[in-house]
């Protein structure tokens, strides 16, 4: 029951009729606890991958100034 309320507090929580199932969903969570990036998107977990950590390097950068594209 719990796990239902947070898939719904989170929106992937779906349901056809009586069925309930949890879409696929990433959060990036910024250094100041915020969701700076939600991806969304059941079949394709490696785009999931991808933009996660392109998100998170563009994070790291901003939030030190080092530019995290060269390495």
């Amino acid at each position: 029951m719990l796990k239902a309320k947070r898939s719904s507090l989170f929106g992937v929580l779906k349901g056809l009729g009586p069925i309930r199932f949890a879409d696929r969903a990433t959060f990036v969570i910024d250094s100041e606890g915020r969701i700076a990036k939600v991806i969304r998107g059941f079949m394709n977990a490696e785009r999931h991958v991808v933009e996660a950590l392109e998100e998170v390097k563009k994070l790291a950068q901003d939030d030190s100034g080092y530019n995290t594209a060269s390495s």
